[in-house]
């Protein structure tokens, strides 16, 4: 029998999330796993809710895979209605029930999604605040209200200026108030690519940005939420441009407050955890068990465990964890850098693996 037949990982795990393409997913909902950072994220949207000037733009900063994406993902469920909200407040309620009440009661926000491409951010935007406007009147009871049309004619005629985008951020705002609306989140994923193509046109089209952020810094009955996920910050884009316009970029960044998403090692752990799942016998579960405790205890005398795990946690999660060796597993977060949690246990399992699922059977008799 091959570890194959024993131990497999959940393919939820093994791809990356983005927030356009994956929006409405139940099982990337129903699998997502609220992390220190995370909450305390929640914890602080929650408190922007009420109809005051407060600052309401926040860029999300962290390497491939450090779960920016799947965080914007569950927070866009979290703001709409019907199954997907009521998937998203289920997990949040494991985790905070006070936070889970909270967005279980906000009434339903017009989402705006959209992922950086080699186009001019205001373009690309508007395309997007026509099919999320679109989406949240579909079904409503009545005539849809006039800006849906006017969003819509503004689209077809190409005229993606900032001053007039905002202008119909406004009007979108005022007709969610009017059907008494939680408000407008716009999340953009993969904001890299716009810094990218902005910096070869010169890094003009950043004003845009600017002006979002100072819009939803204004508190009214339907808030403006805004997010951008990015790898790296602004000014990094910015390298290679002239003094004045790192400087007009610093100034834009100064607009929003930054999230590292680079969670503590015990968080990945969680997640890593979450990722495997087994078939062993009472025999060969017991084995890893027992391995699992022993080397726990070795790397705890040795002072090499993460001050966030005793030798008792230690010992869980390197069984929950098996077939990886648990020196890969307290590895990983430091050698993850621009790969996904998952993708870095699926790279590490076969060698390992396979060579010790024989010395279990050994011992496991």
């Amino acid at each position: 029998m091959t570890i194959v037949e024993k131990v497999a990982v959940n393919t939820r795990y093994t791809r990356s999330t983005n927030v356009e393409r994956d929006r409405g997913s139940r099982s990337i909902t129903e699998a997502y796993i609220p992390t220190t950072g995370a909450l305390a994220l929640l914890d602080e949207i929650r408190g922007v809710f009420a109809p005051t000037d407060v600052p309401r733009a926040w860029s999300l900063t962290g390497p491939y895979g450090s779960g920016k994406s799947s965080f914007a993902l569950f927070l866009h469920e979290l703001l709409g209605a019907g199954l997907g909200k009521k998937v998203a407040v289920d997990v949040l309620t494991k985790e905070r029930p006070d936070l889970a009440a909270c967005f279980g009661e906000c009434k339903p926000w017009c989402r705006v999604v959209l992922t950086g491409s080699e186009e001019p951010i205001p373009q690309r935007f508007l395309a997007a605040l026509d099919e999320a406007a679109s989406a949240f009147w579909a079904g409503r009871p009545g005539r849809n209200p006039g800006i849906v049309a006017e969003i819509r004619l503004t689209r077809e005629m190409g005229e993606a200026t900032p001053s007039r985008l905002l202008a119909l951020i406004e009007g979108l705002q005022l007709a969610l108030e009017k059907v008494r609306a939680g408000g407008l989140v716009i999340i953009i994923d993969e904001l890299g690519k716009f810094l990218e193509y902005e910096v070869r046109q010169g890094g003009s089209g950043m004003f845009f940005l600017q002006q979002l952020a100072e819009q939803a810094f204004r508190g009214r009955p339907a808030n403006l939420l805004l997010f951008v996920l990015l790898h790296q910050g602004f000014d990094v884009y910015a390298r290679g441009m002239g003094q004045k316009l790192k400087n007009d970029w610093t100034k834009v960044q100064g607009r929003f407050e930054n999230v590292s998403f680079v969670e503590p090692p015990e968080q990945s752990f969680r997640i890593l955890a979450a990722a495997f799942s087994n078939s062993l016998s009472t025999a060969e579960a017991r084995a890893v068990s027992n391995r699992s405790r022993s080397t726990a205890r070795a790397l705890g005398a040795a002072g090499c465990l993460p001050t966030a795990l005793d030798v008792d946690a230690a010992a869980d999660l390197f069984a929950t964890c098996y077939p990886l060796h648990p020196l890969a597993l307290l590895a990983l977060p430091a050698l993850r850098s621009e790969s996904a949690h998952a993708h870095s246990v699926h790279r590490c399992m076969p060698s390992y693996a396979n060579a010790d699922f024989r010395a279990l059977r050994i011992a496991a008799g």
